[in-house]
């Protein structure tokens, strides 16, 4: 989670927002490697989408300031 909120906080203070689409989409990717990895607990899986939730958060950001 803690890496999506940083995608998320780089996305809107980036000036290039082609690394804030590619950040989030590594960030997205860790994600869904540890979603594979630490499904637990009902906390973790919370835990991690919303850190996914963030990421794709991230990507978006950086979509909508790419094309306006």
């Amino acid at each position: 989670m803690i890496l999506g909120i940083l995608a998320a906080v780089y996305a809107f203070i980036t000036n290039s927002p082609a690394h804030a689409v590619e950040v989030g989409a590594c960030v997205a990717a860790l994600g869904v490697i540890t979603l594979a990895i630490g499904r637990k607990t009902t906390e973790e899986l919370q835990m991690i989408v919303a850190g996914l939730f963030m990421a794709s958060l991230s990507v978006l950001i950086g979509l909508w300031e790419i094309y306006h």
